[in-house]
């Protein structure tokens, strides 16, 4: 570390600053992760959502999405019925989907240092109706009908399933306002 920052004080723009800059943000989030896998291996309340956070490590810290998959798919087959189990199928959705990317202008200018999954519409509706099958009563469930919706308008051009999604956000979850983190108050 005293090394890194004597690097970057005297040669703040050097090539080798920058070098060490990116490896240095690449040992931090490693360091991280190794700190989640222990909380992880002690099987204890904090399990999930260390491996979640290892998910997000990978999906926007590093941006290598097939890792942030394989990591999301951990939460949901070793968490079910959690919070995170859900929330983790919505974001491999969001993965497959292609719309992860909060800024797509950067997403293109960044190709070079990113991970990325070729947009497989098929394996996010499968992900979205798997999250709806187990856990409908949730405010996750009504973000998966809507981004089915917008996947089968904007992507598949077929408006009467995007119709059909959007009809079951308006009527299956009416009451957002009553939401709370496992589903909805009586």
């Amino acid at each position: 570390l005293t090394a890194y920052q004597e690097l970057m004080s005297k040669y703040p723009d050097s090539e080798l600053s920058h070098k060490a800059k990116v490896r240095f943000e690449i040992l931090k989030y490693q360091a991280e992760i190794q700190i989640c896998r222990s909380v992880i291996r002690k099987n204890g309340i904090s399990s999930p959502a260390a491996q979640y956070r290892i998910a997000e490590i990978y999906e926007v810290e590093m941006q290598n999405y097939p890792a942030a998959i394989t990591e999301y798919e951990k939460v949901a087959e070793n968490y079910p019925g959690t919070y995170w189990a859900a929330d983790a199928l919505y974001e491999m959705g969001l993965i497959y989907s292609g719309s992860n990317s909060s800024d797509p202008h950067s997403a293109r200018e960044d190709r070079r240092t990113r991970l990325y999954i070729k947009p497989d519409y098929r394996k996010a509706m499968e992900k979205y109706r798997q999250l709806i099958r187990e856990y409908p009563n949730t405010y996750t469930a009504a973000k998966a009908y809507h981004k089915m919706g917008e996947i089968y308008s904007a992507c598949m051009n077929d408006y009467k399933q995007a119709l059909q999604a959007y009809e079951k956000v308006v009527h299956d979850y009416p009451r957002r306002d009553l939401y709370m983190g496992e589903g909805y108050k009586d």
